[in-house]
């Protein structure tokens, strides 16, 4: 097997991973590593091979999964949300949503209402 197919196999296996576990709020790299059986380093560098940083790409999924329960949960407080969507707290999340919209949870939720 090739190197470039090795690593592509690599990688679709790392961003499996990522996906399936990103709602765990303790999930890091470590635990891709031991799952793998390759060093956080290694798994870093792969990922900086198609351009990507473990954790933005871990805070995106995450972003992505609280606007949705943002969308179809309307009687759950932000806070058990962020936690749901695997955010360690609300603050963290406020800090990535804001990021990614440079907007407040509070004026998206009023502008999607």
């Amino acid at each position: 097997m090739s190197d470039l197919i090795k690593r592509n196999s690599l990688f679709e296996q790392i961003i499996e991973i990522i996906d399936n576990n990103f709602k765990d709020n303790d999930f890091s790299l470590k635990n891709i590593g031991y799952k793998v059986g390759f060093s956080t380093k290694t798994i870093q560098n792969i990922l900086l091979k198609y351009n990507m940083k473990f954790y933005s790409y871990l805070q995106s999924k995450r972003c992505i999964e609280f606007e949705y329960l943002i969308s179809t949960n309307k009687n759950y407080n932000l806070e058990y949300l962020a936690v749901a969507a695997g955010f360690k707290n609300l603050s963290a999340a406020k800090r990535e949503f804001y990021k990614k919209h440079q907007s407040t949870i509070k004026k998206y939720i009023e502008n999607t209402n």
